[in-house]
Parts: structure tokens; sequence; C-alpha cells
């Protein structure tokens, strides 16, 4: 005599029952002796006290050639069983960071979030060019005679501080 079951996402198997002292034959918990009935594509199989059941396939699982298994995160993406996280989007199967263009398009971000970050790098270049050019006018004004002394104060403190930077 055979027992019936599922594993964890539907799927059939059946095994020798087990024989206990008496003698009779005996299946578990979550098993029957009735073979399994035929289920669709978005169906699956359950054994509740030893009764088949038919159940709606769970949107996180997929039936391929006959077995079902579980989504991958794509495929949950794909399918719409998980939403794709914000700021992402699926090309050719995988998950791959969108444009910030892209972002403002579909109200991922505000139009202020999109203007600080695209003018980021250029703010910060506008930054190193001041601070050069700042550099370069005290050096040379302190090669000037008539250079004042506080500004060759901030060229001494400015030497002594790149000393101390480690080569």
């Amino acid at each position: 005599m055979k027992c019936y079951g599922t594993d964890e996402y539907g799927n059939t198997y059946s095994r020798p029952a087990d024989i206990a002292p008496l003698g009779e034959s005996v299946c578990g918990a979550r098993e029957t002796f009735d073979s399994p009935p035929k289920c669709t594509d978005n169906k699956r199989l359950i054994v509740e006290n030893q009764k088949w059941q038919i159940i709606d396939l769970d949107k996180t699982l997929i039936k391929e050639n006959g077995l079902i298994r579980l989504k991958t995160q794509i495929e949950k993406y794909e399918t719409g069983a998980e939403e794709i996280p914000k700021g992402y989007k699926i090309v050719d199967k995988e998950l791959v960071t969108k444009t910030l263009d892209e972002q403002l398009s579909d109200n991922e971000i505000t139009k202020e979030q999109y203007t600080q970050t695209k003018n980021q790098p250029v703010i910060s270049d506008l930054q190193n060019i001041d601070i050069k050019s700042v550099r370069a006018l005290r050096e040379w004004l302190n090669k000037q005679s008539d250079c004042p002394e506080f500004l060759k104060q901030y060229e001494k403190e400015a030497s002594v501080k790149r000393s101390e930077l480690v080569k």
C-alpha cells in the first residue's frame, strides 16, 4: 500500500506506507492512501486530514514542466508578485539601476532631488576650482612686496598643514 503527499510547494510524491505494530498500514499526518487528483496549471494540491484539497497556486510559485517551484526574485518582479524597488528596473532578466531621468519621469524622485543630484558633480568641481584659484591668488599675493602680513601668516599656516600630509 502507498501513501501520497506533497512537498511544501505542492509537488506530489508516493512512498510505501508504514506498518503499525498491529500490522495495519499507516500514513503520516499530511499524507493519504488516495491517489492524487488531476489539477490545473494555476492550482496545486495539499493533504489535510488525509484528504486531497486543490488550492490556488501561490503568487510566489510557478508550475513548470509539471513541477512546482519557487519563483526567482526576477520572476516575482516580472509577474507582479513583488514590487520592483524604487530606482530599479528589469533589463534582460536582471535588476539594474534606473537613470536619474527615468527616476524623474517615473515620479520616483522630485524635481528638486533630480536637480540636486545632477548638479552635485558640477558644484564639487566648482568648489575645487575656487579652492585652487584662492590658493593661487594667495601665493601670488604673498610674493608681492606690499603683501599684507595677515596673508603672509595664512600662507605660513597652510605650509605647515601641507607638511603634515602623509606621503
